[in-house]
C-alpha cells in the first residue's frame, strides 16, 4: 500500500505544500479553518508525519531512548511513566526497550537502540552488566545510566541515594523500639547493602538479611523479627502473607516496611511505612542530563543523588 504524501494531503485539501508544512507545525499564520480542512484531508488519506525523517534532515532528533530490564518491579514500571512524562514535556517522545535482565539481550537491545537516530539514551542496567558489552553507548549519544552504575561506563548518573534511605528508616524504627530488624531482599548487589549499611548505621545495631525474598527468610527470623523490612515493593505483598501464615499480625506484632513506596505500600492492609524514592524527580534529572550532554558534548560528568523521604504509616506504629 503506498504510504500518503504531503503532496497528496496538499492535493486533497486544495492547497500547497508550503501551507501541509505550516499545519503540521501549527503555524499560527493558517487560520483555523485551513488547518482543520488539511487535518481532514490527513485523516482521510492516512497520513503520518515522518517525524524521523525531518529530524534526520535537521540534524536533530526529537526522541531519546530508554533501556530498562523490565516493568514488573512495580518501581521500574514507575519510573517508565515518569520518565516519559518528563520526555513529553521537552516536546519529545520515547523509544523503550527491555533487557528482562539479561545482560547478552542488554546489549543487543541497546545496540538496537543505538542505530537509531535519537537524542540520548536512558539506561537502566541489568545487575550483571559490564562496560565491556556496553562501552559503544556512551561514543554512540548522549548516555545516562539510571539507578544503578556500571563500573568503568563513564557517563552521567542520576540514582537513589540507598545509604541515606536506610539510615532515614533505622533511625524511625529505632525509636519505635524496633531493634530486631530483618532485611529481605532478592540478590547481592550494592544497592542491597547500602540499603542494609545504612539501616544498621540508624538502628545502631545489626541487620540481618534474609536473600532469595521471602522464600530465603528462616523460621527463627519470621517469629523473632520485630520488624520486616522488604528491598522493594516487589516482595512486600508476599512478606505480608509469609507472617499471616505464620501466625504474625503485620502492623500489631510484627512491623513491616518497605523501600520505594510505590503505589502498594499506600493501598495495603495495613498501610507500609516505606521510604519514598521520587522517581519524577529521578526521570526530570535523567531527561535534564541527557539533553544537556547532547547541547555541551564535553561538559564535566555529573552524578546525581535524589534525597529520599521517609513516609510513616500504619504498619510500624505498634501500640506496645
Amino acid at each position: 500500500m503506498k504510504r500518503a504524501t504531503i503532496t497528496d494531503v496538499a492535493a486533497h485539501a486544495g492547497v500547497s505544500r508550503t501551507t501541509v508544512s505550516l499545519v503540521l507545525r501549527d503555524a499560527d499564520r493558517i487560520p483555523a479553518a485551513t488547518k482543520a480542512k488539511v487535518r481532514a484531508s490527513m485523516d482521510e488519506l492516512g497520513y503520518v508525519y515522518n517525524r524521523a525523517g525531518a529530524a534526520v534532515r535537521a540534524g536533530q532528533s526529537s526522541l531519546l531512548g530508554l533501556l530498562l530490564t523490565d516493568i514488573r518491579n512495580p518501581f521500574f514500571a514507575e519510573v517508565t511513566m515518569a520518565v516519559d512524562r518528563a520526555v513529553a514535556a521537552q516536546g519529545m517522545s520515547v523509544l523503550q526497550s527491555f533487557s528482562f535482565g539479561d545482560p547478552e539481550h542488554e546489549a543487543r537491545s541497546a545496540r538496537s537502540l543505538a542505530e537509531q537516530f535519537l537524542g540520548g539514551l536512558i539506561l537502566l542496567p541489568t545487575a550483571e552488566a559490564t562496560a565491556e558489552r556496553l562501552h559503544f553507548l556512551a561514543a554512540a549519544q548522549p548516555l545516562v545510566q539510571l539507578l544503578r552504575e556500571v563500573p568503568g561506563l563513564d557517563c552521567d548518573f542520576v540514582g537513589v541515594d540507598n545509604r541515606e534511605s536506610g539510615r532515614l528508616l533505622g533511625i524511625h524504627l529505632a525509636r519505635q523500639g524496633l531493634r530486631r530488624v530483618v532485611l529481605v531482599g532478592g540478590t547481592q548487589s550494592a544497592q542491597l547493602a547500602d540499603r542494609r549499611s545504612g539501616l544498621s548505621e540508624g538502628l545502631g545495631g545489626p541487620v540481618q538479611l534474609a536473600l532469595g525474598g521471602v522464600g530465603g527468610l528462616t523460621t527463627d527470623q519470621s517469629a523473632q523479627a520485630d520488624c520486616l523490612v522488604t528491598y522493594n515493593d516487589t516482595h512486600l505483598l508476599s512478606a505480608l502473607g509469609a507472617l499471616r501464615a505464620a501466625g504474625r499480625t503485620p502492623g500489631v506484632d510484627v512491623a513491616v516496611a518497605s523501600f520505594d513506596d510505590t503505589a502498594i505500600a499506600a493501598s495495603t492492609h495495613p498501610t507500609v511505612t516505606s521510604v519514598d524514592h521520587h522517581v519524577a524527580q529521578l526521570a526530570e534529572q535523567a531527561v535534564r542530563l541527557v539533553l544537556a550532554r547532547s547541547a555541551e558534548p564535553h561538559r564535566p560528568l555529573e552524578r546525581i543523588l535524589v534525597p529520599p523521604t521517609l513516609v510513616v504509616r500504619d504498619s510500624t506504629c505498634l501500640r506496645r
